[in-house]
């Protein structure tokens, strides 16, 4: 007899998880908007209908905010100063090229998480100047960047000092003369 309350028990929660009980044709009645318990008084309604109703309330939400949609993103931006320092590396050679810290004006940042906007477009400016300029290929660029002049340049210290202990690299630093970042136009939002 054991057995059989085990493999009963073990047959509902199955068919709970399975969602064998999905379907409101295949339940007994009790998945109406209210449900009456025994003594006849009505009860809560389903949980799941709540949830279709939030649901929908986001979905209307979505989309008259989605009408605004430009206004939302210019008022997400800041334009400030960046310090960007640029990073080229390849796997295969031991030569890292470092730029110096550039400050760029009037570039754009999210409000809410400070990340540069565009920040792809200043690595490919890199990625670009070592490929034409430098004939190297192959080359993996990044970029660091912070709104302040003093976190910019102790973070070059700080990667030019982990890239110079290592036994088997070189770092050749990139000067503003040879190199240097140029402002997106912001105009064109992607």
């Amino acid at each position: 007899m054991c057995k059989f309350k085990y493999l009963v028990i073990l047959f509902f929660c199955l068919a709970a998880l399975s969602g064998y009980a999905q379907n409101p044709s295949e339940t007994d009645g009790m998945s109406e908007q209210t449900t009456t318990n025994v003594a006849g008084k009505k009860g809560k309604k389903d949980k799941s209908d709540r949830k279709d109703k939030k649901k929908d309330r986001k979905v209307k939400d979505s989309a008259d905010t989605n009408m605004n949609v430009v206004q939302e993103q210019v008022s997400n931006v800041v334009m400030k100063p960046a310090y960007i320092i640029g990073v080229g590396a390849a796997f295969g050679d031991s030569l890292v090229y470092i730029t110096e810290v550039n400050r760029i004006d009037n570039v754009h940042f999210t409000k809410k998480t400070n990340f540069l906007q565009r920040r792809v477009e200043y690595s490919y400016q890199f990625k670009e100047f070592l490929e034409q300029t430098l004939g190297l290929e192959n080359r993996t660029c990044s970029v660091i960047y912070y709104d302040k002049l003093k976190k910019a340049l102790k973070a070059r210290r700080k990667l030019m000092g982990k890239y110079l202990k290592a036994e088997n690299t070189v770092v050749q630093s990139v000067n503003q003369e040879t190199f240097a970042f140029k402002r997106l136009d912001y105009g064109e939002e992607q």
